[in-house]
């Protein structure tokens, strides 16, 4: 080309210096272009790759908010469960599995952090500025910030940990152990002797002022746990209906 470009100027054959010019000028503008629309390209399908798994985590967190509030709801069961026994101890004979296994998971965790993982990878990797509308950034940056917001909040174990420091000694190692090893299972496998022990038990509770105190705190986080699930719910929702919207998922 240029060799062409070097004969024509020797002739003085400007025509053909112009035409061979815009060649060459097309040529590279047609390149740039090119390379311009492939880098837009992968940058689009880099950013639909961290939506579907953002999507994906966001579907995640529903189910665990709603197992979160099912577990709230059993830990406010047994709470009151507690509260009732410690009023009369005597109850706890009609029902002795149900107070002995409440007592052991009344202060069990309810509340599961959530793990912003594909998020979290997307703003570290700098490419937060590929997804689109900008919209949606705000929504998923406001949707991961109120998670982080009310985390703490949520997942204090302070409260449960002075109870678990009151009740000490009401349950021996074997009692804990039956409790333990049944994990998220509804039913513990009481022995009898065990069950025997519960009306006793129970009135060793009535007994012990630092436990009874915390029952009512009890109560309160697990309330509390509810209220913040259900906020995330809602939040999570909002943000799989935005990203629906703007990545539906029959799209390429």
């Amino acid at each position: 080309m240029l060799r062409h470009v070097i004969t024509h100027l020797r002739r003085q054959d400007w025509a053909a210096v112009a035409i061979e010019l815009i060649v060459v000028i097309v040529g590279v503008f047609i390149g740039v272009q090119a390379s311009n629309w492939n880098e837009t390209r992968k940058d689009r399908q880099t950013a639909r790759s961290y939506i579907e798994r953002i999507r994906e985590d966001v579907s995640n967190d529903l189910k665990l908010f709603d197992r979160g509030d099912a577990i709230a709801d059993a830990r406010i069961a047994q709470i009151a469960v507690l509260s009732h026994t410690a009023r009369n101890p005597e109850t706890a004979k009609a029902a002795p599995a149900r107070f002995l296994t409440a007592l052991e998971k009344a202060a069990w965790r309810s509340y599961e952090p959530v793990e912003p993982r594909a998020y979290a990878e997307l703003v570290a990797a700098g490419k937060l500025n590929l997804v689109t509308p900008v919209a949606l950034r705000e929504a998923m940056a406001a949707y991961y910030v109120q998670i982080a917001r009310w985390a703490p909040i949520a997942s204090d174990q302070a409260v449960q940990n002075a109870f678990v420091y009151a009740t000490a000694g009401l349950l021996d190692a074997h009692q804990i152990d039956a409790v333990e090893h049944s994990e998220g299972a509804t039913d513990v496998a009481w022995s009898s002797a065990d069950l025997s022990k519960a009306a006793e038990i129970a009135g060793r509770l009535a007994a012990t002022p630092g436990a009874v105190r915390w029952l009512p705190e009890l109560h309160h986080h697990q309330t509390v746990v509810k209220a913040v699930d259900a906020r995330n719910r809602a939040r999570a929702e909002a943000l799989l209906a935005a990203i629906n919207a703007d990545y539906p998922r029959h799209a390429r």
